[in-house]
């Protein structure tokens, strides 16, 4: 099997081996019953709100140091995998 655009785009840096057994799991149409079941847990990030504070709360516990966080931007419009 070659891989597909969307194989390269997301996940050309991964061995050839991971990238057959995604392009298995496209092919037997499993992949999003796959991620589901190894990812139960959707995160609660859904705005610039929650993002920037999930964001604010990671600096304030690694990078105390750090300069202020300036912007963050939540893209409403991806989509997971289809």
């Amino acid at each position: 099997m070659s891989a597909s655009p969307f194989l390269l785009k997301y996940l050309g840096a991964y061995p050839a081996n991971v990238l057959s057994q995604v392009e298995c799991l496209i092919a037997d149409n499993r992949l999003a019953d796959h991620l589901r079941q190894r990812y139960p847990d959707a995160h609660d990030v859904r705005t610039d709100k929650a993002l920037y504070a999930y964001v604010q709360d990671l600096k304030d516990e690694y990078l105390r140091n750090a300069a202020p966080v300036s912007k963050v931007a939540y893209d409403s419009k991806i989509g997971i995998v289809q």
